[in-house]
């Protein structure tokens, strides 16, 4: 299977840095499945549950607040975001803090 350059950056740390062949994530427009050789675009994460195929590997991560850039030419995609944390690392007071925002998106009518 063919891939492409995913990188995952947060004001900390880098998260990931690999040769992707698939990144499942939600934007505000909707459910996106990446794979080599998108279409270029933009797109805004509030917050998403992401899945990334890459290697023989699996491995899930919620992310908040990000912005995800497809770049057609260069085979590559980077998200920006404010986190991005390992499902499996996820601690109590995250999952409060991810309630919150759940909530002020059903109660704005933004899913």
């Amino acid at each position: 299977m063919k891939t492409f350059h995913f990188s995952v950056k947060t004001p900390v740390d880098t998260i990931l840095d690999v040769e992707a062949k698939e990144v499942r994530i939600d934007t505000e427009t909707g459910r996106m499945c990446i794979f080599h050789d998108h279409a270029a675009l933009t797109g805004s994460v509030i917050f998403s549950k992401m899945v990334v195929v890459f290697e023989n590997t699996t491995e899930e991560f919620f992310v908040k607040n990000g912005i995800l850039f497809v770049d057609h030419n260069e085979n590559a995609v980077h998200l920006l975001c404010l986190s991005c944390e390992e499902v499996s690392e996820v601690t109590l007071t995250t999952v409060e803090e991810y309630i919150k925002i759940i909530k002020k998106q059903m109660e704005n009518k933004e899913y």
